[in-house]
């Protein structure tokens, strides 16, 4: 920010389909080099709305956010101290409905073990009120961000302390019942020395890592209490020769997480061992591996620049992959984990050009990924081997790996005729497919990957129209998301995803007194104008129950949503 200046800005925001109530309050100045900024916002839903199920019960959430940072920037560099908190309340939708209205239906009480399933009315769900199950989410960060400028190398050096508490209540015999509660405390760091430049080499070497403990305190397990530590430590360097750029770099990765055992009694308390029933097993895991990239860029004409790159990657699973065992509310199915999972590792190519014209602006991008040990839930057979196990009416989930090959890429086109500078026609086309190798045709395509998309819009800007407004825009496009027909098959763990048309438009603008200073900024905003019912194919809704009203099944996703900000700017000094 400019030396001497305290600005500042107010902003609302309002939404039709869930209605949305936003506001966020700025705060930032530069004074002799001390300098700061402040943010504060916040936001409420009711539950969102669609034409095939009207409104969704409890999808609604709330917010309460802050971030900030004071430092000081001098010639030597700068120094700041951060500060982020991030609080959620958020709805859990299950879906669950009578089979014969179709209405949603909200878990009530009748006695201790009696839970049933009250039918929800469209008037009953016009509430921002949240009910069971749901989520809590409070994120606290503080950190330090500091840059130490030498003779002619630099330094950073970043470490932050995080604490993730995160709440999940599922009792609807006891609203406040934490049943799942995961205390998660992390220190992390990250290093860096940009090095002298040597014949036109610039190099950087550096370290990250952090330690990390996660604590059960709620009266259900899905994940077992654990800790994490990870180290680094890496180098990247880039050079210029005439018209060609390369660049390249090595990191070595080393982890290792430690997981508690747990036993519990028949009533699902903790207990010594041997006297329980094991819900987790300890373990510890390490993985270490090596990954590199090296690549370049060159300027074939003045017009058209190829790039290519080469990379050996690097994934070690998380412990949800390698030692969840529960019910997940939020996904609609029971996890389990495998503590001898190995560390995916990745071979991975790309390509790409991009030709640039007065008028025309073209970009295309191709990759090849060839990954080692990928992991991916599916569906556990049932007994005949035939159906999918359940656990309570969810299925089973467990976690395991093979080979994978990914091919993908994106097409993107820009039309900007001269002298219509102020006129945009933008494209894009992306595609991906991810199969597993060696494996037959219900179980050879991955699960969970998205379907081709094809992105169209028009956008027009001017920097003035008359008086009183300025940076004045208008886009209008659609987004057709094509029919996911790959899909991994095997014990229903995945269905096929029919394909959606969303057309969305906006326009804004700021509006200026006669000596261009700027009064407001206005930003009206619509998606799917059409009101279309869809499901996207990674929605794990989809897979929701039957809704005998409409025979479709699983829960869609938002409907038509008209959304009005107004940002009022600041200056104080």
């Amino acid at each position: 920010m400019e030396e001497g200046k305290i600005i500042g800005s107010v902003s609302t925001n309002y939404q039709t389909n869930n209605s949305l109530l936003g506001y966020s309050v700025m705060n930032a100045g530069n004074l002799n080099g001390f300098n700061w900024m402040a943010r504060n916002s916040g936001k409420v839903a009711s539950n969102y709305r669609n034409p095939y199920d009207g409104r969704v019960f409890n999808s609604g959430f709330r917010e309460l956010n802050g971030n900030g940072y004071i430092g000081l920037n001098k010639s030597w560099g700068y120094s700041h101290l951060t500060l982020s908190t991030f609080n959620q309340l958020v709805g859990l939708v299950e879906g669950d409905r009578d089979t014969i209205t179709g209405q949603f239906l909200k878990p009530v009480a009748r006695g201790a073990d009696n839970i049933v399933g009250e039918p929800q009315s469209e008037d009953a769900l016009r509430t921002y009120t949240l009910q069971v199950p749901r989520q809590q989410i409070n994120h606290l960060r503080i950190g330090t961000e500091n840059n130490f400028i030498f003779n002619q190398s630099r330094l950073t050096l970043n470490v932050g302390w995080q604490q993730n508490l995160r709440r999940e209540f599922g009792n609807p015999a006891d609203y406040y019942e934490e049943s799942l509660f995961f205390q998660l405390r992390t220190v992390d760091y990250s290093l860096r020395y940009f090095l002298p430049e040597v014949n036109g080499w610039n190099t950087t070497i550096g370290t990250s890592g952090m330690r990390q403990q996660n604590v059960n305190k709620g009266v259900e397990f899905l994940i077992p209490a654990y800790q994490l530590f990870d180290a680094g430590a890496f180098a990247v360097t880039k050079k210029t020769f005439g018209k060609l750029d390369l660049s390249g770099g090595l990191r070595y990765d080393w982890r290792r997480i430690e997981a508690d055992n747990l036993y519990l009694d028949a009533e699902e308390q903790p207990v010594p061992a041997p006297t329980g029933e094991m819900k987790f097993p300890g373990f510890v895991s390490t993985f270490r591996n090596v990954s590199g990239s090296v690549g370049g860029s060159f300027e074939a004409t003045e017009k058209l620049v190829l790039k290519a790159n080469v990379a050996r990657g690097f994934r070690a699973p998380n412990i949800a992959e390698l030692g969840s065992n529960g019910i997940h509310e939020g996904t609609i199915r029971y996890e389990i984990g495998n503590p001898a999972l190995k560390a995916e590792t990745s071979f991975q190519l790309d390509a790409g050009a991009s030709y640039e014209t007065e008028h025309v602006g073209l970009r295309i991008d191709a990759f090849r990924n060839q990954i080692q040990n990928y992991i991916f839930p599916r569906r556990l057979p049932g007994a005949t081997g035939a159906d999918s196990l359940s656990v309570d009416g969810d299925p089973v989930f467990v976690y395991g790996q093979g080979d994978a090959r990914l091919l993908g890429g994106e097409f993107t086109i820009d039309i900007h005729p001269h002298p219509l500078d102020w006129l945009h026609f933008e494209n894009s086309f992306s595609i991906v497919r991810a199969q597993e190798r060696n494996q037959p045709d219900s179980l050879r395509n991955l699960p969970f990957i998205p379907a081709d998309r094809l992105q169209s819009e028009v956008r027009v800007n001017f920097n003035k129209v008359g008086t009183h407004f300025a940076n004045l825009y208008a886009r209008a496009g659609i987004e057709h998301t094509f029919a996911q027909n790959r899909f991994f098959s095997a014990f229903g763990t995945e269905t096929r995803t029919p394909g959606y048309t969303l057309t969305n438009a906006s326009i804004g603008t700021d509006v200026v007194t006669s000596q261009a200073k700027t009064l407001f900024s206005i930003y009206l905003t619509g998606t799917n104008l059409f009101n279309v019912g869809y499901q996207s194919h990674l929605s794990r809704l989809k897979y929701a129950a039957f809704n005998p009203a409409n025979g479709r099944s699983g829960v869609f996703n938002m409907g038509r949503n008209v959304s009005v900000k107004l940002v009022v700017p600041l200056v104080f000094k």
